[in-house]
């Protein structure tokens, strides 16, 4: 059966149940304090190592690389996070136009058509006031930061503004915004391990999002990421 192109909701999310979130935003944040504590006291450069961390699985590393060294410097420009940001990252990643998509793309069975698909993206006419609905949203300092991340991070997902390419934007968006928002003193936190651990429940509930605004549960399933992942020793990595 097709399915017509998802308009996600508009970011703040107004009906989002904040003291169901309490404990998991505790928790999250003391493991990350744990976790900075540990960073600062390193006196070795850690980016390369953190980063292995990370990519292990990918082929182009060198490619994520430059794109997350682009975010770092980006951060450190006092830059906000508006739609040159993912343009120029999604570049750098993908070696691509640096540019929002301009056709239709889908989420589907591999090497299928589009009349397969399990999910259709907003149409490429909506994309660019959704990327600034998106860049408006994470500009705001009112919101509790890790939720803030955590509905950005989906919302980008959702949107799927470039033809390919949006999980890595996505994921690379994580350490830029924990740094710039002064939770990790370097742009050193990466949840590519927590996803491909938990990718059936990761894809699940993104589209649970979609199809049923199932919002919290998805809060709750990044914030168990980020405990996770700042709970393991970086001389782990």
């Amino acid at each position: 059966m097709k399915i017509a192109p998802h308009l996600p909701t508009l970011l703040p999310i107004k009906k989002l149940d904040g003291s169901s979130l309490l404990r998991a935003v505790g928790e999250a944040r003391e493991a990350l304090a744990r976790f900075d504590e540990e960073l600062r006291k390193s006196k070795k450069n850690l980016f390369e190592r953190f980063l292995s961390f990370d990519l292990s699985e990918l082929e182009n590393y060198d490619l994520a690389r430059d794109g997350y060294l682009l975010a770092e410097k980006w951060v450190r420009g006092k830059k906000g996070f508006n739609g040159a940001f993912f343009c120029a990252l999604h570049k750098t990643f993908k070696g691509g136009s640096g540019k929002f998509r301009e056709e239709q793309n889908w989420i589907g069975p591999h090497g299928k058509s589009i009349d397969e698909a399990y999910y259709l993206p907003p149409t490429a006419n909506r994309v660019p006031a959704l990327m600034k609905n998106l860049s408006t949203y994470l500009s705001r300092k009112t919101e509790e930061p890790l939720v803030q991340l955590a509905i950005a991070f989906a919302q980008l997902l959702i949107i799927h503004p470039f033809m390919d390419g949006n999980g890595r934007v996505a994921r690379a968006l994580v350490p830029a915004f924990l740094w710039k928002r002064k939770l990790i003193s370097k742009p050193y936190f990466f949840l590519s391990r927590y996803i491909r651990a938990h990718r059936l429940a990761y894809y699940q509930k993104l589209y649970d999002i979609s199809e049923e605004s199932e919002w919290e549960e998805w809060i709750l399933f990044f914030l168990r990421g980020i405990k996770e992942e700042a709970e393991i020793p970086i001389g782990e990595r």
